[in-house]
């Protein structure tokens, strides 16, 4: 039944920036991958889930692509891909951290840029700073650092062209 479905799944849809999801990326690359140059089809007529919270990261070095903004008449004219083609469902439920409320409060507030005191309190005591039962593979990144910078010490022509 689902054999002939197509669909692109976008995570992380903050850090999408209008030149990402329209101009340089995912619409021209689907049109040119799926050979459909004729401009009727969005995304080359595959349809494209976008995923993620949209209060966190926004694009780097660009507009975030969800966010209403008209950078030109045309713009605001014919709208975007964003607004013309995707449709905003907002879940509510917090799922992941249903069994500490607490916690679940404490994201909440980071999410939205108002952290308390007492926010800072309880991230404090989740941190572990006893390593002995680290899995072997855990990053460290003290330790990257200290050999990157006794690195650049023995290769010095590594930090000038």
């Amino acid at each position: 039944m689902y054999v002939n479905l197509k669909v692109i799944v976008a995570d992380e849809i903050s850090m999408f920036g209008e030149s990402s999801l329209e101009h340089l990326n995912l619409h021209l690359s689907l049109q040119e991958i799926f050979q459909d140059s004729s401009q009727i089809h969005p995304f080359a007529g595959i349809s494209v889930l976008a995923v993620g919270d949209l209060m966190q990261v926004n694009p780097v070095g660009d507009r975030a692509v969800f966010k209403e903004n008209h950078q030109n008449d045309y713009t605001a004219l014919a709208g975007s891909l964003w607004t013309n083609h995707f449709q905003l469902i907002e879940l509510t439920e917090i799922v992941r951290q249903k069994g500490d409320p607490v916690f679940a409060e404490v994201l909440s507030r980071i999410r939205t840029g108002y952290m308390t005191h007492g926010d800072i309190e309880v991230l404090n005591q989740l941190e572990n700073t006893d390593t002995s039962n680290f899995p072997i593979d855990t990053v460290h990144t003290n330790k990257f650092q200290s050999v990157t910078m006794k690195n650049l010490t023995l290769y010095p022509s590594l930090t000038s062209p």
